[in-house]
């Protein structure tokens, strides 16, 4: 081969090695990856700076201005010491709004599950226009529906009431008093029946007033009054006109006493008991004009009535001097070792001279073992004794009317056990 041949040849493997290094070494320091090397392998000189007129232009109110760090057309990264434009910016991606909208809570369910309020205030006065102090105003309502009728009685009576969930308010030193109640009503009420009464320490009531209310609606000119009220007042005493004390003196009016002997039950009654002072004399204030029926009960002495007092307003009405009846009675004292006889109850089946049944009444037995059976049928002869932890003891007597008769000691003992 002639030298010219030889550095020909030489001058080419030196160029092909000069092209393979400068390939090599532009793929490896690309930051456009792959796609940057296949564009090097075809084009191996760099591309040159960009012309100022291909760069990205935006409308603005001065003409066409260049977008900054923009190069044919694709948005560049700022750089990593400054912070890029509000060009550059790309907005986060916002959650589409939902089509439902959001629950707001209420405030009346979130404090409790009244569904229906009601506020009244006002005071109370007597007829002359006076006020009470510290008297009680108690609620009882009932709901309505649009639809329903008016309630058939003001009073209330007749109609189903819904108690009060709270306790009666108590009227300042002004008579004025403030109701605020949350109702949970079981109907889509439109009208609330609020009835309204008073009542005073002394038993002093007065009758039911209603007031209606609608949804939201609130009244502060209520007006209760308190009627003009009587009283009773008398002395208790016994056979030899000694004073009885500890009497329980009931008043009754018509509808009381009606009730009570309807119920079968002597004494008692809706009316609150008094009892008489040691000097036997006893008052009742507080009650309404009407007519009463006194009922006294005391231990030892006949259940007694009087009837057909005439109660007026003012002061109370003297019934004058009482006299009870001792009451007819059997006392036996028992006796026993294998059983506690205070507090237990005890039996009496009284029989006449041939055995015949004549009447049975219950006692309890004291600390001592005493025991008083009243009342004693005056035909008795003979009495049996009996209770559940003792055998019956058959004990001859003799009934005098209007004592307590004393059949003395009684030995009782354990109960038969059953035989077989």
């Amino acid at each position: 081969m002639h030298r010219r041949d030889k550095q020909l040849v030489f001058l080419v493997l030196l160029l092909i090695g000069l092209a393979l290094v400068a390939w090599f070494n532009f793929g490896r320091t690309s930051p456009a990856g792959s796609n940057q090397q296949s564009l090097s392998a075809t084009s191996p000189t760099p591309p040159g700076p960009v012309p100022e007129s291909s760069q990205a232009v935006a409308p603005t109110s001065a003409g066409t201005q260049p977008l900054p760090g923009v190069r044919s057309g694709k948005p560049m990264p700022p750089a990593p010491s400054e912070p890029g434009s509000l060009a550059d910016a790309q907005p986060a991606a916002q959650p589409e709004p939902s089509s439902e909208p959001i629950p707001v809570p209420d405030a009346a369910t979130a404090q409790d599950e009244a569904d229906f309020r009601v506020t009244a205030a006002g005071v109370v006065e007597t007829p002359d226009r006076q006020p009470v102090p510290g008297a009680l105003v108690h609620y009882s309502w009932f709901a309505r529906r649009a639809d329903s009728p008016e309630p058939p009685d003001p009073a209330g009576r007749g109609v189903k009431r819904k108690a009060g969930d709270k306790p009666a308010v108590r009227a300042d030193a002004e008579g004025r008093f403030l109701l605020q109640v949350g109702l949970q009503t079981d109907t889509e009420a439109a009208f609330v029946d609020l009835y309204l009464s008073v009542s005073m320490e002394d038993g002093t009531s007065s009758a039911r007033r209603v007031f209606t209310f609608r949804r939201g609606e609130q009244r502060d000119n209520i007006r209760l009054e308190m009627p003009a009220t009587g009283g009773l007042r008398g002395r208790v005493v016994d056979a030899l006109r000694n004073p009885v004390a500890g009497v329980e003196v009931t008043a009754l009016n018509a509808g009381e006493r009606g009730n009570m002997e309807s119920s079968g039950v002597h004494g008692g009654g809706e009316g609150k008991a008094h009892k008489t002072e040691a000097d036997g004399y006893f008052e009742i204030r507080g009650l309404l004009p009407e007519h009463y029926t006194l009922v006294l009960i005391a231990p030892g002495y006949r259940y007694l009535d009087v009837k057909d007092l005439v109660v007026e307003a003012g002061p109370p009405l003297d019934a004058g001097t009482i006299e009870l009846v001792s009451a007819t009675s059997l006392v036996a004292s028992l006796s026993a070792d294998f059983v506690e006889l205070a507090g237990l109850a005890v039996f009496a089946t009284f029989v006449d001279a041939d055995d015949k049944y004549l009447d049975k009444c219950e006692g309890r037995a004291d600390a001592s073992g005493r025991v008083v059976f009243s009342p004693a049928p005056l035909e008795a002869r003979a009495v049996w004794i009996h209770g559940e932890h003792f055998a019956p003891v058959r004990c001859s007597c003799v009934i005098v009317a209007g004592k307590h008769n004393d059949i003395g000691s009684v030995s009782v003992s354990p109960p038969e056990k059953p035989k077989g």
